[in-house]
C-alpha cells in the first residue's frame, strides 16, 4: 500500500489497520496526517517488512491534535432578510446585461443570451 507523497491530512483511518495480511510496503509517509497513529495500524508493524514500512516520516503533525474543522463559518453579524431585486433582464445575441441590454462595441461579441460581457473577438472572425 502505497500512500506517500499524496498531501492526506486529518487522522490515519483506523480501518487501515484491517490490513493483516500485508507483508510489504505500508508507506504513508510525506502527508499531511495529524493526530495519533491508531493502535490498530502500529499493530501491522510487527507484520510488514521494516524496510517498507513508513508511517511517520514526512508527517510533521502527527502526535499533534488535529485543527478543528468549522461546518458553519462564525456569524460576527446579525442576518439580514434579503433584498428584493427586480427580475432579470434577458438580451439576446449581440447585446450584454449592463443595467439594459446594450450592444456589443464593434470587435466584440455576445453569442449566447443574457451574458454579462462581451468577447473579444479572435483574429480573421
Amino acid at each position: 500500500l502505497d500512500l506517500q507523497w499524496n498531501g492526506f491530512s486529518r487522522e490515519i483511518p483506523t480501518q487501515l489497520g484491517r490490513m493483516t495480511k500485508l507483508s510489504i510496503n505500508f508507506l504513508l509517509g510525506e502527508n499531511n496526517f495529524c493526530g495519533m497513529v491508531p493502535t490498530e495500524v502500529q499493530a501491522l508493524s510487527s507484520n510488514v517488512e521494516s524496510w517498507t514500512w513508513s508511517v511517520t516520516d514526512g508527517n510533521p503533525n502527527l502526535g499533534m491534535e488535529c485543527p478543528k474543522i468549522l461546518t458553519d463559518p462564525p456569524t460576527t453579524s446579525p442576518t439580514s432578510t434579503p433584498i428584493p431585486t427586480s427580475s432579470p433582464t434577458y438580451c439576446g445575441p449581440g447585446y450584454f446585461e449592463d443595467q439594459g441590454c446594450s450592444l456589443c462595441p464593434l470587435g466584440r461579441f455576445n453569442g449566447g443570451d443574457s451574458a454579462p460581457i462581451c468577447f473579444v473577438c479572435s483574429a480573421g472572425r
